[in-house]
């Protein structure tokens, strides 16, 4: 499997992006879910328990749990602490639109379909406050063979949206 290192350099010595890239450095098999092509094998997508996210052994993580719905939605409560800021008391909205990605891409997982984001887009409408809790939910809106289109929102307590995303998801081998 090719590591990636904070430098862009991969395990290979190459960097990442560039032909075949789609900009974030995932190359074409990645995308496709295909695998590791400089490697000639495909990746295994196992959860080891340190995602960011939702990892339970992830020390810095935020270890969030999800709720699966009847209405096959999926639901989580974030509440941003000092050390999720980017302006003073103000959330990051990175770490909003990485949630907003968990939560879209851990719904078909909770189905039983392992996928992956390949493409992610994210609108942040509002701020996110430091200490105000917010409710992220995720839905699934259309899926092909290969494919999942999902979409998520981020809300405060009150209902109003601080942001929404849209994800296509690609299926991969479980």
């Amino acid at each position: 499997m090719r590591t990636i290192h904070q430098d862009g350099a991969g395990s290979d010595g190459g960097k990442v992006g560039g032909a075949g890239s789609d900009g974030r450095g995932v190359t074409g098999a990645h995308r496709d879910g295909l695998g590791d092509e400089t490697a000639g094998k495909q990746t295994a997508y196992r959860d080891d328990g340190m995602c960011f996210v939702c990892g339970p052994k992830n020390p810095i993580g935020l270890k969030l749990h999800f709720t699966l719905t009847p209405e096959r939605t999926l639901e989580t409560t974030f509440v941003p602490q000092k050390v999720h800021q980017g302006y003073a008391d103000v959330v990051h909205g990175g770490i909003v639109a990485t949630i907003l990605d968990e939560v879209m891409v851990n719904l078909p997982n909770r189905l039983g379909q392992r996928a992956v984001t390949a493409r992610l887009a994210v609108s942040l409408k509002r701020p996110a406050m430091v200490g105000q809790p917010l409710n992220f939910q995720a839905r699934i809106l259309r899926e092909t063979r290969r494919t999942i289109e999902a979409g998520a929102t981020a809300r405060r307590e009150d209902g109003t949206l601080v942001a929404e995303a849209a994800g296509t998801l690609i299926k991969v081998p479980a």
